[in-house]
């Protein structure tokens, strides 16, 4: 079963830094996980070993990723 697991991902231009949250905006709040086997959206609720692990594995990119340089105007 094929599932996409979607997130925003954030960067603040002021501390430099990277972070991630589940994205429910594109679905009306329905969940953050689209599963093609059912053709709906579930929750990420974290309580299951796939959960936990793309959730660390996006957050240990997002931690790893370097600060954007951003050029003055």
């Amino acid at each position: 079963m094929s599932k996409q697991y979607h997130f925003v991902v954030i960067y603040d231009t002021e501390t430099k830094e990277w972070s991630t949250e589940p994205d429910v905006s594109i679905n009306f709040d329905s969940g953050d996980v689209w599963d093609n086997e059912t053709q709906d959206w579930e929750f990420n609720t974290c309580d299951t070993p796939e959960q936990n692990a793309i959730t660390d594995a996006i957050g240990k990119i997002m931690s790893n990723a370097p600060a954007v340089e951003i050029p003055a105007e």
